[in-house]
Order: C-alpha cells, then structure tokens, then sequence
C-alpha cells in the first residue's frame, strides 16, 4: 500500500493530543519532525477543527530511460508512462548510481531539497505522466540511476522510485588525441609535455605510480568507482579548478628513483564527452649500487614538542624510508615490516636524496626512535638505523650543575667561583656536606627540586676532573636528566656496563674532553637513585695513543664481509678498487690474507689505517682493521664512534664490556663486528667475524 499523506497525519495526531483548553490560545508554536529527517515549524492560531485523512492513495509511477534513437553519443530519452490517480507532480534528479549505492528509500527522499541537491552537484526537474523528455548531456559509459518522486494534490510525497540506466559508449566528436612527451628524466622525477589536437576541448591528467595498489585503495576508501573518475576528480588545472586547456607542462619531483610512474590522461571533447583514460609510462633512472644501503641519522633542535631529523643516505641508497616513534611503542620486527612494505600497499613518502623533517606535537620529556632504513638499486633492503632522543621537559629550569670542572675555592675548600655561587643561588641549592661512596664532600642541596636536589663540584677520578649530580630518575627511566643534558649539549647516550651494571654514557658534541656516565646508586639523605657523573679529560694519559683524527661517523669505509666469504682475491680486489680508498700492499699479504693500505691522501676521511682479509684454513673468515681514530677508552665509548658503526650496517645488540675494554655489535646479517685495545701492538683493532 502507498504511504498515506505522511505529513498531515503527523500533524494531526500531534494536535490531537493538544489539550482542550489550548484551542482558545493563540501564538502557540509547534515543530514537527518529519520520517525523511527535516523539522517543519508551525504556528497554531484560533485552531477549531482538525480532519484526519484516511483515504487510500495511488502514487505509483513506470518510467523508463532508454538510449535515444538519434543514436548521439551521450543521448537519453525519458519516458514516464501511466501513473497513478493520485499522482499530481512528479520530480526526477539524475545522480551517478555510485553516489547514492549506499542510500536508503528514506536517505533519497532527502535528496529533493533544493540544498542537498547543490551540494552533490545536481539539479531537480519537474516532469508530466505520459510524456517523453530528451537527455543529451549524460556522460558515455557512466552508470545512473534515475530517482522518480511522486505527489499527491496536497503536495504530500510518496514512495521513491529508482530506475537505472548504462549509456551506451560512442564516438566522440571529431578526432581528439593528446601527444604526451618526457623529459628531463632523472632518478627522482621527470617533465611531462601534454599537447592536445584541436579536437581536445579539455583534458585531465595525473602522474602516479603504474602499480595501482595504493591507489586502488585509496579509491576504494573515497568511494570512486574506477579510474576515469579518480582522473577527472583530481585531474584538472588546479589555478582553475576546470579541465587544463592547450599545452601543459607538468615538472614531477621526489619520486622513488628505478621506479615504473604513468601520466592518466582523460580527454574531452566538444560536447563534453569523456574519452576511455590514456596511459603513458615512464622510469625513473636508477639510483645507488649493489651493495648493502645505510642511512646516517642526526636530530638537532630538540625541543619539549619538537625535533628535527636530518637523513642522509649512502652512495649505495636507491630509496629510503623513514620515521619516529615513541620508544615505549617500538617493536623493531613491525617497525622495519612497516617502514620496508612496498608503496604500492602503504601511502607513505619515500625519499632518495638527504631530507630534514621537523616532527611538532611531541610529548615533553619523552623518549622517542629516530628511524631510517634504506634499499639499494637491486631493491634489497639495509639494515634499520635507530637514533634515540629525549624532548625536553616542559620545566624551563636545568637543574644540573654549571660546568665549571675548575672552580676557585678558599682555604677551608668552600667554592668561591661567582659562576657556581649564582648557578646555585638561583636553584636554590644551599652549601652543605654531600655523602659520596663512603666519604663526605662540600656540596649543594635543595631538597624541593623536582628532579636534582643534590651536586658536588671539584671532584677528581682517574684522569678527570668530575661533578657529580643526584638525580630522582634511573638509568632505565631518565627523560628528564636527559632532556636537561641535552641542553647542555649532550644528544646521544650508548649503553655501557660499570661494575656489572647497566649505565648511559654520552660526550659533549662541541667537546670530547667532556663526557657524562649515568648509573644507579641511590643516596639516603637526598632521596635519589641516580648519580650524574660529569667528567672533564683532563690531562693527556701515557696509555694515550696518537690518531689522525676523530670518528668520521659518515664515512663509508668497511671492508666487505660478503666479498671475504667468496675467497676469491679477484672479487675482493675489485671491491677495494670500487671502493677507491686504498691500494693493494703485496708485502703483508699471502694467500690466505690481503692486506688494503689506506692512501695517504685518503687518511683524513677514513677511519682505517689499513685493513686485512684473513681466510686460513684453520683460523676462519675474519677482518683485521687497525683504527687511526681512537686514542684511548673514552673515545672507544663515544657516541660517534656508535653512530659510525651503526651508518655500516652494525646496529644490533651494541655494547661495551668493561672487563675487555671493548665495544661490540651485530648487523642483520649475523656478522659481528668488536672494537678493542689491542696492549701488545698498543693499536686500536677493529674485528669482523661471525661467531662460530
């Protein structure tokens, strides 16, 4: 049965229950919300009667769409039919079927405001029963669906009647072609000509990736139903929001280097009609080599909710990825899963050349991964390179101390260096003795400071000069001694060990004379856990050994294990020549070991003074490097020389063993690489090996 008029028998059964005294009232004010979802407002003055409509309607409509018979492409044609007694009215709207797929009866009978029409971009028309109604403008090959709407004589709706119809594909008008051309071609972008014939009236055109993947995805989730319309979509002049006219040029950039991208082009001719979506490709020029790709990481500018980090890939890098992430969030299997799937299936940038990102809205005082991980030009990924940082604490005050590893004292041993007194005065922290294993010292306390109550100045340990600080956090949990070393310029920590237990060591990154190591030790009448040991180098040792110069971190010099598992002195040669940064010495070598010098005028960018590649019967596969950058055991420490390692591809399980004063870690590959003081040839050795 048809709907009987909706709206009135609405209001009438909402006045019904007005009650009687209120039909002598006037100014009443009513609202009636309506099944299609609208509100009507009325006004009920002087009400006497209300009549309940009963009577039966017949709204029913028959329309058909059918291709016209002038055969024109683009051209439909109407036809309503025999309706129902009741029918006083018709209106039809024409929408795209895959704009209202997903609407109910009641969701389409909305559709007939004049606003909700505008803003899908159409339009309402009025039609009569039994006539024919010519469409010449539909688009060929689309698919619609024609939605019908009936009224009665009070101008009540009925039921929504849908009808679908395929426009058949025609001709379009003359001959429209489009000559599309490349240059300019590099590995990270190109320029594309677009010259359209005088037939072309208007043309849309987008460069993407060939692998339609994402892409599909990304349709998918906007709900467009295929590729011409994702071109004509997203395709036009973006200064006119209207098909490009005449000739285009279009200069494409930061795309991935060896890579297949198509420029989508969809013509139009005079009398708007869509051409079939052209293709032509394009190859991005490889980029990198064969050899394994790494990614050196810096972060800079680190501040409460922001960091910068500044990306550099090797000669080797085709492509490379790269985000943060939280440090409590990471899982290191989902990350490099995530970072290395392809961009076919994740919307996500990649990158060829160095990048600098700044990342906002960081958590303050929080630890966060810095992460890179890059592909060579056989697409073969590299080991993941991770670099911690801490953003600093909202808390503007540092709280360690000032670093004066010198400062002026009296006779009782009381500081009188200006710089401290004031440094010290204005924490709050008063001149008081301080326990230190065992003993007593002058030191500074104020005991209501968040995170620093406690410091002694004019310590010496060893070869240094020191200042220890007490902190309320641990070794395990410190952002906000971290984020206070940070501004004093100490950006990256490694993990070492200090009598059996884990600690954080870091060196100033203006001054390698300066250094800190952080380990637990917890201090009564201060109430911390944390000592903050602040050391300053300072005289030069006799265990100190000469170096050309400090730990190049970005230098790409590592021999290659892959070339001293093939045994093969040809193979290994070559590598060396590729490499071009040292020569052959015949002296030192055999046939079980090649020995590579590096050229003196290559001394200032290496890190090696010579490497040997050993592979004897009985002692195994393994290199011999003599460093020529670490002059004694602080610097073996150092972050720099971590970072080195890490820019190499030995990223995995880094640590320090204090009972053999030696640095070791693991790349992806099972190969582990140890560095170490060697007391007989008083030589800093690096090993690469893999463990039996």
């Amino acid at each position: 049965m048809m709907k009987k008029q909706l709206l009135h028998v609405i209001l009438a059964g909402i006045l019904a229950l007005i009650p009687l005294f209120a039909l002598a009232q006037s100014n009443e004010r009513m609202l009636i919300y309506s099944k299609s979802g609208e509100v009507f407002p009325y006004r009920a003055e002087h009400i006497d009667s209300i009549k309940f409509l009963t009577d039966n309607v017949d709204l029913t409509l028959n329309p058909a769409i059918a291709p016209h018979e002038n055969g024109k492409t683009g051209w439909m044609k109407i036809k309503l039919g025999k309706v129902g007694t009741s029918v006083k009215s018709i209106k039809v709207i024409l929408p795209e079927s895959f704009m209202i797929a997903n609407m109910n009866d009641m969701q389409c009978l909305r559709l007939f405001t004049p606003e909700k029409v505008a803003s899908m971009g159409l339009q309402i028309d009025n039609v009569e029963d039994e006539k024919e109604y010519d469409l010449p403008s539909m688009q060929q090959g689309y698919t619609y669906t024609a939605l019908f709407l009936p009224y009665d004589e009070y101008g009540c709706p009925g039921n929504v009647k849908r009808v679908n119809c395929n426009v058949p594909k025609g001709k379009l008008a003359g001959n429209p072609e489009i000559e599309v051309a490349f240059s300019d071609i590099t590995q990270t972008g190109y320029t594309t000509t677009l010259k359209p014939n005088a037939d072309v009236a208007g043309y849309f055109f987008l460069s993407d990736l060939t692998d339609a993947t994402a892409r599909n995805q990304k349709m998918q989730k906007m709900h467009i139903p295929d590729l011409k319309h994702y071109i004509v979509q997203y395709g036009a002049d973006l200064n006119t929001n209207k098909p490009h006219e005449g000739e285009a040029k279009s200069v494409m950039s930061e795309f991935i280097p060896g890579t297949s991208y198509t420029v989508f082009v969809v013509l139009k001719d005079k009398n708007g009609q869509y051409s079939d979506v052209q293709k032509f490709a394009v190859m991005t020029k490889e980029k990198g080599t064969s050899e394994t790709a790494h990614v050196t990481i810096k972060v800079t500018d680190i501040t409460a909710t922001e960091a910068t980090v500044v990306n550099t890939p090797d000669a080797n890098t085709s492509s490379y990825c790269e985000t943060i992430i939280p440090k409590s969030d990471y899982n290191e299997k989902t990350m490099i899963e995530y970072l290395t799937r392809s961009p076919g299936r994740q919307q996500r940038p990649y990158r060829s050349d160095e990048h600098t990102q700044t990342w906002p809205n960081l958590k303050p005082a929080t630890e966060y991964y810095a992460l890179a991980i890059a592909q060579n030009a056989d697409g073969k990924w590299g080991p993941l390179t991770k670099v911690e940082f801490t953003t600093r604490s909202e808390v503007t005050t540092n709280e360690l101390p000032t670093l004066n590893f010198d400062p002026q004292v009296d006779r009782q041993g009381a500081i009188t260096s200006q710089d401290i007194l004031d440094h010290e005065k204005a924490l709050g922290r008063t001149p008081t003795e301080l326990a230190l294993q065992g003993k007593r010292f002058r030191g500074f306390a104020n005991t209501a400071l968040k995170t620093i109550p406690g410091v002694i100045y004019d310590l010496e340990s060893g070869q240094h000069l020191m200042i220890v600080a007490f902190s309320k956090e641990t070794v395990a949990d410190c952002p906000k001694t971290k984020a206070m070393l940070s501004e004093l310029g100490f950006s990256s920590f490694t993990q070492g060990a200090h009598d059996g237990t884990t600690t954080l060591v870091a060196t100033k990154d203006n001054d390698s004379k300066v250094s800190v190591l952080l380990l637990d030790e917890s201090n009564a009448e201060l109430n911390t856990t944390l000592q903050v040991r602040l050391l300053y180098k300072n005289v030069s040792s006799g265990n100190d050994i000469e170096k050309d110069h400090r730990v190049i971190t970005d230098a790409q010099d590592f021999p290659s294990y892959t070339q001293l598992e093939t045994k093969d002195h040809d193979k290994i040669k070559a590598f060396e020549q590729t490499l071009g940064l040292r020569e052959f010495n015949a002296l030192y070598s055999s046939d079980t070991k090649l020995q590579f010098n590096t050229k003196t005028e290559h001394l200032s960018k290496s890190n090696f003074h010579y490497v040997r590649y050993t592979f004897g019967k009985y002692t195994g596969l393994y290199i011999i490097c003599r460093l020529n950058c670490l002059s004694n055991d602080t610097e073996l420490q150092s972050a720099e020389l971590k970072q080195w390692l890490a820019n190499n591809g030995f990223t995995e399980n880094y640590q320090y063993d204090d009972r053999y004063r030696a640095i070791s870690a693991m790349n992806a590959q099972g190969v582990k690489c140890e560095v170490f003081f060697d007391t007989d040839l008083k030589q800093y050795i690096l090993q690469i090996a893999k463990p039996n």
